[in-house]
């Protein structure tokens, strides 16, 4: 297969004599899966053979609930405080059923990529990932649809709370999925 362009035109006897560059292409497809890498909940996932260079990704717990009660200090004063909880849920105006799916861990950007940097574990999942899970030896997927639901009350840091499909919930196994080009890895949460 080749590609033909025009390199430049030259004007000669009030003709136009251009001047074509044939280039041999050896188109790949990348949307075949070559390779897959599987890592397990609590493992470091390095992307160090993609395009993403020597990004790190660590999940250290997960769980799927409908809703979550996190406690903080409700401060009056400065030195009046009283503990208070903060319900996290799914948000109420979805087509569908959802519950919430409860990530604590890290990433890390490779700085020498020429991209703006994706910093929290959400933004990695909902730019590249796709949830698949398994319920009675069917395998589903939810590739789009992930949406943040961040606490008003509590701060928290590596801590992500994100709508899933309620029968995630039922799910026998659960994984991440991120297809990078023709790289597949997969990161385990439920075996």
């Amino acid at each position: 297969m080749y590609f033909k362009y025009v390199d430049k035109v030259n004007v000669v006897s009030r003709k136009l004599n251009p001047k074509t560059i044939s280039v041999r292409l050896n188109p790949k497809n990348l949307d075949v899966v070559s390779k897959t890498k599987e890592f397990q909940l609590g493992e470091t996932m390095v992307l160090n053979d993609s395009i993403l260079g020597n990004v790190e990704f660590k999940i250290d717990k997960y769980e799927i609930n409908d809703e979550y009660r996190l406690t903080y200090n409700f401060c009056v004063t400065k030195d009046e405080c009283y503990p208070s909880y903060e319900y996290v849920k799914p948000n109420i105006t979805n087509r569908y059923d959802m519950a919430l799916m409860y990530l604590n861990g890290k990433m890390k950007w490779d700085e020498e990529i020429a991209v703006n940097p994706i910093t929290n574990i959400y933004s990695f999942i909902n730019i590249f990932g796709e949830l698949v899970y398994e319920i009675d030896d069917k395998t589903k997927v939810q590739k789009v649809g992930f949406k943040q639901i961040n606490p008003v009350k509590v701060k928290v840091k590596d801590d992500y709370y994100i709508e899933v499909l309620d029968e995630v919930k039922k799910a026998n196994k659960i994984a991440l999925v991120f297809n990078l080009r023709n790289i597949q890895y997969k990161y385990v949460l439920k075996v």
